[in-house]
């Protein structure tokens, strides 16, 4: 519908989602568009810092289940999401024709070279724009205007600093295998401030 009505007079109009449901449904999805030659890019991000970053609030959903549920039980349910969402990955990047993965932590130490060897997978002609540059305006209305220029290269160590040992321990158990597939080792704790869960510190 998208390109039907955004895409007139468009040579080769192109839609583009990055809904993050989509994760488990990729083969779905590439069943949907059988025909359309739909390519699958993953975007990973630590999940030692992630998985965190989602429990302790950052996630909408885990700041209202704050209200009954505790950092506990709010670790387990985001190790269960990013377990499940990981596996379900696995299984089907075999299944679809085009997919690559680009970790987060590269596209922003090297969003040109990482932009550039996206638009070499997917076909598309590499621009400079298609990366922040100081000249650009944003519209009006965008939402977190500072993430887009300059790009914030440290935007995990907040939470690698935080992360009490334990959960350390807790999502290299439930979610270590899946996270060095996607090249994530258990972090260093230099200058942690863990030891304690965040509850404790509160």
């Amino acid at each position: 519908m998208a390109i039907r009505r955004h895409g007139k007079g468009i040579e080769s109009p192109r839609f583009v989602d990055k809904s993050q449901v989509f994760t488990v449904k990729m083969s779905f999805i590439d069943r949907l568009l059988e025909g359309c030659n739909p390519y699958f890019i993953l975007v990973t991000r630590n999940p030692y810092a992630s998985i965190y970053r989602a429990a302790t609030g950052s996630a909408g959903d885990m700041r209202r289940y704050a209200e009954y549920m505790s950092l506990d039980e709010r670790m387990r349910v985001c190790m269960e999401h990013w377990l499940n969402s990981a596996r379900s990955v696995e299984e089907d990047r075999h299944k679809v024709k085009n997919f690559m993965s680009v970790r987060f932590e590269d596209l922003l130490e090297s969003p040109r070279r990482v932009v550039m060897e996206i638009c070499g997978f997917t076909g598309l002609e590499y621009s400079d724009d298609m990366i922040p540059q100081p000249h650009h305006r944003l519209p009006f209305g965008v939402k977190y205007r500072e993430r887009w220029y300059p790009l914030r290269v440290d935007v995990n160590e907040r939470y690698l600093r935080a992360i009490p040992d334990e959960y350390v321990e807790a999502v290299y158990r439930h979610c270590g295998r899946y996270a060095e597939m996607q090249g994530y080792g258990r972090p260093e704790r230099k200058g942690a401030e863990g030891g304690k869960t965040g509850e404790e510190r509160s």
